[in-house]
């Protein structure tokens, strides 16, 4: 993961579900930077938008000029709300 932060990539973000989510990226003096943030339980109806959502919502949001901290702490909002609900997986949309 190291050499992808120092060959350009800016954001690393591991997804794991339930067990929230893990960030990679490098500080000003170019030394590795890791946090995790921590799922919301809810009650995974359909796991179909939930990837979408995450991503989507952590570029948007950075793009925005949010910090990756405030990002992924809504991103994990993000996800929790996409699976809570039937989505196009059961043909509703």
């Amino acid at each position: 993961m190291l050499d992808l932060l120092k060959n350009g990539i800016k954001h690393i973000v591991l997804k794991g579900g339930a067990n929230g989510a893990n960030y990679y990226g490098l500080d000003d003096q170019k030394s590795l930077k890791t946090f995790h943030v921590d799922s919301f339980s809810v009650g995974s109806v359909d796991p179909t938008c939930a990837r979408g959502c995450f991503g989507a919502t952590f570029v948007g949001l950075l793009l925005a000029g949010y910090s990756v901290e405030t990002a992924l702490k809504f991103v994990n909002v993000s996800g929790a709300l996409a699976v809570s609900k039937l989505g196009p997986i059961d043909g509703t949309s």
